[in-house]
């Protein structure tokens, strides 16, 4: 049959039955439907929808322990009634699907007619309660037949059975007790689920296997020279992505392109080609927000072909462009990142599209895309022929309103103190790894003051202004203070274990050289050149007094 063939259509119009998945092997039909409850039982289930029907080992004891059945109704099968002539049934053991194969090869007729709809299944797959036998029980035997059939004098009968024994009080005998059954011996349907699953890193030949995909992402350390090209092994990745869409489209099925996913990453990497064009370095999750909503689940793997990323540094946890090197060039400035936590619960994607829906929440063009700002109102542009969206306001810090993140870039914060301490701001003659191209001062002013206004809208204080001069006018800031003034914290990352960044990853290293980089950075050298340093502990003898 070709792909632009249509299927056969079938008459459905067949009444619905209900079947039984019996976890027996069935040789008396009429023992089988009585184990269940028998016929009247079963058509009950018609008029009732949730009954469940109870399988009985042994349907004459009214202490066997019944198996409870499922009603599984969200399927709907077929019941095929088939004509195949004996002769051929017969030669073929009875197995038809062989003898259905010979009648077509052989061109042997056979009927074959839609008898019936299953629309609901009753399956049997709880185990077993214990189960025991009360035959030579004479507690049990006299309780069936007074109890059992309500005749008041064998009532009476029983009770003063009952009274005697209990009076007649003897030596235990190591022996069964005869007792009343218990109505249930599980606790539960199972009585434990082991939850058992292979070992899922060695295959069936006791190989070491692994199945999640790698991604290839490029992590480069501080003062490494970035990659130019994304890994080699991509290459074949990508190859294999374009001769699927190729095969798709030779083959007349242009119509199912854009839903397959060879399309998406390939769709995917064109979109990043075109954002990195527009912004060297991106917070990941920006980027997911400027994807079409169905191309996102390809981010992970479309990344490590257009960008690589940093661990520590000015642009920690962001994903920069292969071949680009922000340390040599002053404008990366505003694409600096930093960090700070908040109690404000992190919404999910999902979360905030909802919350759009509804007007609670608006997009924007973040500031660092403020030249190509008209291309998202224009039609034509390639913008919006690439289908590329905008970033949820609450993603960036302005001083007001809460953020559900917590890494920023210094040139999309709205918030106008901090725009006013960045215009005062001198770009450096170096880049260094713990302040950027920014110096000291002005990186902690930043801090001091986002960080006070966040606790602010944290606990709901109006932000006292006084304040916030007093910080932007602060002209020194202890060293210790690096780290104890803005906590990193990287957000909320919904990917898997090897996109999944370090979280507690610190960008300064705490040393006497790093000190004097970042406050007299023209004498830091006079230290780099001796071969060590001696330590004062060094000079103490074992018993901690000096020699």
């Amino acid at each position: 049959m070709s792909f632009n063939e249509l299927a056969p259509v079938y008459n459905l119009d067949a009444p619905s039955y209900l079947s039984i998945e019996y976890p027996l092997r069935v040789k008396n039909v009429d023992k089988a439907i009585g184990m269940v409850g028998g016929g009247r039982t079963i058509a009950q289930c018609f008029i009732e929808p949730e009954k469940r029907l109870e399988l009985k080992l042994r349907p004459g004891d009214v202490y066997s322990h019944p198996v409870n059945s499922e009603v599984c109704d969200t399927t709907e099968n077929v019941l095929l009634k088939l004509r195949i002539p004996k002769k051929v049934l017969e030669k073929h053991n009875r197995n038809v699907q062989l003898a259905l194969q010979e009648c077509e090869q052989n061109k042997i007729a056979y009927e074959s007619n839609v008898e019936a709809v299953l629309n609901k299944t009753y399956k049997f797959r709880q185990l077993a309660d214990f189960q025991t036998i009360h035959k030579k029980s004479q507690f049990t035997n006299k309780f069936l037949e007074s109890v059992g059939k309500a005749d008041l004098d064998k009532i009476k009968q029983f009770a003063d059975y009952i009274e005697e024994d209990y009076k007649n009080q003897s030596k235990f005998e190591n022996c069964d007790l005869d007792v009343p059954p218990l109505i249930r011996y599980a606790r539960v349907d199972i009585p434990y689920n082991y939850k058992y699953v292979g070992n899922l890193l060695i295959d069936e030949n006791g190989e070491l296997t692994r199945d999640t995909v790698k991604l290839h992402t490029i992590f480069v350390d501080w003062g490494e020279k970035p990659p130019s090209s994304y890994d080699p092994a991509l290459q074949k990745e990508l190859e294999k992505c374009e001769n699927e869409v190729q095969s798709l489209k030779e083959r007349g099925l242009e119509r199912i392109v854009p839903d397959s996913p060879a399309y998406s990453l390939l769709r995917c990497i064109e979109i990043l080609e075109k954002l990195f064009t527009m912004k060297p370095i991106w917070l990941r999750r920006h980027i997911g927000w400027m994807l079409p909503a169905r191309l996102r689940p390809q981010l992970r793997f479309a990344l490590p072909y257009v960008a690589y990323t940093t661990k520590k540094g000015p642009w920690r946890q962001s994903y920069i462009k292969l071949g680009y090197d922000p340390t040599t060039d002053p404008k990366a400035v505003a694409f600096q990142v930093e960090a700070f936590r908040m109690s404000v619960k992190s919404l999910k994607n999902n979360e905030i599209e909802k919350m759009v829906e509804n007007g609670e929440e608006t997009l924007i063009v973040p500031q660092t895309l403020a030249e190509y700002k008209h291309e998202f109102t224009d039609q034509d542009s390639v913008v919006n022929q690439l289908g590329i969206g905008k970033v949820p306001r609450q993603m960036f810090y302005d001083g007001v309103n809460a953020t559900c993140a917590v890494s920023f870039q210094i040139g999309d914060m709205m918030d106008e103190d901090v725009k006013r301490i960045l215009r005062g701001a001198q770009i450096q003659e170096q880049c260094f790894e713990a302040t950027g191209w920014l110096d000291w001062v002005t990186v902690c002013r930043i801090r001091g003051v986002i960080k006070y206004k966040l606790d602010c809208i944290d606990k709901g204080r109006k932000v006292d202004a006084e304040k916030v001069d007093a910080i932007m006018a602060k002209s020194s800031f202890p060293f210790n203070d690096y780290k104890g003034l803005v906590p990193r914290e990287e957000e909320d990352n919904e990917d898997e274990t090897e996109q999944t960044m370090d979280q507690n990853t610190e960008i300064a290293k705490d040393d006497l050289i790093t000190r004097l980089q970042v406050f007299n950075s023209n004498n830091s050298e006079v230290l780099e050149e001796l071969d060590g340093l001696l330590k004062q502990e060094l000079f103490l003898d074992a018993g901690g007094t000096k020699p």
